[in-house]
Order: structure tokens, then C-alpha cells, then sequence
């Protein structure tokens, strides 16, 4: 009877560590592909950060353009803004 007992132990430990070491194995697994998931989302995220950056600079220079204000605008334009007393007199 304690042979027995013994043998259903050292069965009972190896199916308890196959058990355990089933479920690492699959944990293992499972982590392995969501790094792998997470590192596509990151470079999926960085190509629409790229492509967003060269729209805005595509949509930024004809802003450029219509904020530049030729020169001889600019002095025709300037207008005497002092309105302090000794400028009044």
C-alpha cells in the first residue's frame, strides 16, 4: 500500500509540473504574439505619422506663399501708429 501511494505521487507530480509547464508554454506563446502585434501597430503608426507630417508640409507652403508681403507693399502700407502727446503737437 505504500508503494502504491508513492507511485501515485510521483504521477501526480509529474502530471501537476506537465500542467504548469503547459501553461508557461502557452503564456509564452501568447506574449510572443502580442509583441509581435504590438511592434506591427507601432510601425503602422509611425508610416501615418510620416505621411501626416509631409501633408501638413505640403499644405503649409502655399500658406507660406500668401503670408509673404512684397516689399514695396509693406512700406506703402506702414502706417504711423505713435499717438503720444509730443507726436499730436
Amino acid at each position: 500500500m505504500l508503494q502504491s501511494n508513492k507511485k501515485a505521487q510521483k504521477v501526480d507530480d509529474a502530471l501537476v509540473v506537465g500542467v504548469m509547464c503547459s501553461i508557461i508554454l502557452a503564456m509564452l506563446i501568447w506574449t510572443a504574439i502580442m509583441l509581435h502585434d504590438v511592434k506591427k501597430d507601432v510601425k503602422h503608426i509611425g508610416v501615418q505619422l510620416d505621411s501626416i507630417h509631409v501633408t501638413l508640409a505640403e499644405m503649409l507652403k502655399p500658406m507660406e506663399q500668401l503670408c509673404k508681403i512684397p516689399k514695396g507693399l509693406e512700406e506703402y502700407l506702414k502706417v504711423d501708429t505713435d499717438i503720444s502727446a509730443k507726436a499730436n503737437q
